[in-house]
């Protein structure tokens, strides 16, 4: 999965820690879903490591970051740069003024240049060089997704942009230009959208369409009774953040069948990021944890982070950007850490 598009909720309140489970420690097997493997199975860490001790691999201002094959890829002020997870020291991929976001696809790492207007879409090996521009058109990376061939993201005037890697050509599958969305997520080349009817605006006007591989007029797949965000996808199902009707309470995690039935609370609570590998979900909120896609009990990973977001989860590793969110008048310098299990 390419990085996943993240929404910024606003706290409502502590959850995480507060409502689930803390993971057993190292020596005590696997959980049900295999997040932990102790005398049962090999760890993804590395030696002298400590399983789900979270390592600062980097401080500063980080705006996006991939896993990719044992590394941390991060986009940052004036750098896309890659970091050992074993703890060698950085290399820097190219040097770029305000670079935001990263989408890794293929052999290249995809970024926004935002010290031009509109933003200008680059790439830049993953062994590093000269970035070179690939698309000059507005892009908004924060709901942009991707699969093994294209870039997916809103266009400008309504609807879905896919942009082909190999030969940079364009598509567009059409939406009304009343939707604002939310979220875009692929599965074996079906596009979902989290969307919203601005020609509605009452809280509950939320709605996941689907354009069908083939191509073709979008379907909607179910309406929602808030707004969806933070749309991800399976060959299992779909699960999105909703928010409540009216704001009235928190938002929730919600799971529902690819053809959109059967939506049920997942998590009774908000999330920044959510990341699937597997038959696991992987929720960034106030700390790291995990469910089984399936439904159980969530499980904390990493407790009492501040408002974490960036989540990027490979094998046994996560990484994560802490905080994302925070006062103009905060004297925090956001890092970039890692755990493995």
């Amino acid at each position: 999965m390419g990085l996943a598009a993240c929404s910024t909720n606003v706290p409502l309140g502590a959850a995480g820690s507060d409502g689930g489970e803390s993971l057993p420690a190292p020596d005590a097997g696997t959980t049900s879903s295999g997040a932990v493997t102790g005398a049962s199975g090999p760890s993804a860490c590395a030696p002298g490591t400590t399983p789900l001790a979270p390592r600062v691999l980097a401080s500063g201002g980080f705006t996006g970051l991939a896993l990719v094959d044992g590394s941390v890829i991060a986009t940052s002020i004036d750098q896309v740069q890659r970091f050992p997870l074993d703890g060698s020291p950085p290399t820097t991929l190219a040097n770029t003024p305000s670079p935001y976001g990263l989408i890794v696809v293929g052999g290249n790492a995809y970024f926004l240049e935002e010290s031009h207007l509109p933003s200008e879409l680059y790439a830049v090996p993953l062994a590093g060089g000269e970035p070179t521009r690939v698309l000059d058109a507005w892009f908004e990376m924060e709901r942009a997704t991707a699969d093994g061939d294209a870039i997916y993201f809103p266009s400008v005037g309504g609807g879905v942009t896919r942009f082909a890697v190999a030969d940079r050509s364009q598509t567009k599958l059409a939406l009304p230009v009343s939707l604002l969305i939310d979220a875009i997520a692929v599965v074996d080349g079906a596009v979902y959208v989290a969307a919203q009817d601005w020609s509605n605006m009452s809280t509950t006007a939320g709605m996941i369409l689907k354009f069908p591989p083939t191509g073709g007029a979008p379907t909607t797949l179910l309406e929602t009774d808030g707004h969806p965000w933070n749309l991800v996808a399976d060959r299992g199902g779909l699960t999105w953040v909703q928010e409540a009707p009216g704001f009235s309470a928190a938002p929730r995690v919600v799971r529902a069948g690819l053809d959109g039935r059967d939506p049920h609370t997942l998590v009774d609570h908000p999330a920044r990021s959510l990341v699937i590998q597997g038959d696991t979900l992987y929720i960034m909120w106030d700390g790291l944890s995990q469910i089984p896609l399936a439904g159980g009990a969530e499980i904390t990973l990493v407790p009492h982070l501040s408002s974490p977001g960036f989540l990027a989860v490979a094998g046994g590793d996560a990484a994560w950007v802490d905080p994302i969110d925070q006062a103009k008048s905060s004297t925090i310098v956001p890092t970039l850490s890692t755990a493995c299990w």
